[in-house]
């Protein structure tokens, strides 16, 4: 295989990309890195999706067992609707990290794709079985 000696020696596969040098003074591409707020909004979603999935399982189990535990008047009721509310909060900030990942410069945009995706989707899950919740009554 021949390269065109007027190219520099390069490969005509190469991406195009900035380059750097090593010591021998031959240059390879220089690798994108992962965005922080990127990895930051993928594990926010991996974590509130998880902990809320396993927060409605373990209150199906309870109010199961002993139904009409959670009342509107008790305190742990009131306290697991801020719960909620908190992990919709979370779920916004971690939808906001991966929206400015995605516009970040020189950065891969895998996870802040994810995080978007991911982040969204569990908004859209708590929202509806709020939604589900009060058409239930």
């Amino acid at each position: 295989m021949s390269f065109d000696p007027n190219d520099g020696g390069r490969s005509p596969y190469a991406p195009p990309q900035t380059t750097y040098s090593n010591v021998a003074g031959t240059n390879y591409p220089k690798p994108k890195k992962h965005g922080k707020l990127g990895i930051a909004s993928f594990l926010i979603s991996l974590l509130v999706g998880f902990s809320f999935v396993a927060m409605i399982v373990v209150l199906g189990i309870i109010e199961t067992r002993n139904p009409g535990a959670f009342d509107e008047d008790k305190t742990s009721t009131i306290i697991l609707g801020f719960a909620i509310l908190g992990f919709i909060g979370l779920t916004i900030v971690g939808f906001i990290l991966g929206l400015v990942g995605l516009f970040m410069p020189d950065r891969q945009k895998l996870f802040s794709i994810l995080g978007v995706v991911f982040n969204g989707l569990v908004v859209f899950g708590i929202v509806g079985l709020m939604v589900i919740g009060l058409i239930a009554g």
